[in-house]
């Protein structure tokens, strides 16, 4: 990762330090989705999710609403391959 301080490295840094101090709430706001409208889900820049019913969207699509525009870059939640337990935020990379 680059060290270089910058807006998306603020951003990634806040939601590390975030998780450090309660990973419990952090994880379950994390993976707290709701259901959303299709205006939502045509939004240009928030990521959202298409259900059996719908839409539903999270914390990091509209996050990542915000930081992809003005970073071009996104951010990721990274979970533990085998416990399946969110362990911390890094840049999204397909």
């Amino acid at each position: 990762m680059n060290d270089e301080i910058t807006p998306f490295n603020r951003a990634l840094f806040a939601l590390n330090d975030a998780f450090n101090a309660d990973p419990s709430a952090v994880e379950k706001l994390i993976s707290h989705r709701v259901p959303c409208n299709e205006e939502l889900a045509d939004h240009a820049t928030v990521q959202v999710g298409e259900t059996a019913n719908g839409f539903d969207v999270g914390a990091i699509g509209l996050i990542n609403g915000v930081i992809e525009p003005a970073t071009g870059k996104r951010i990721a939640a990274k979970f533990d391959d085998i416990t399946g337990k969110l362990i911390g935020f890094v840049e999204y990379r397909p």
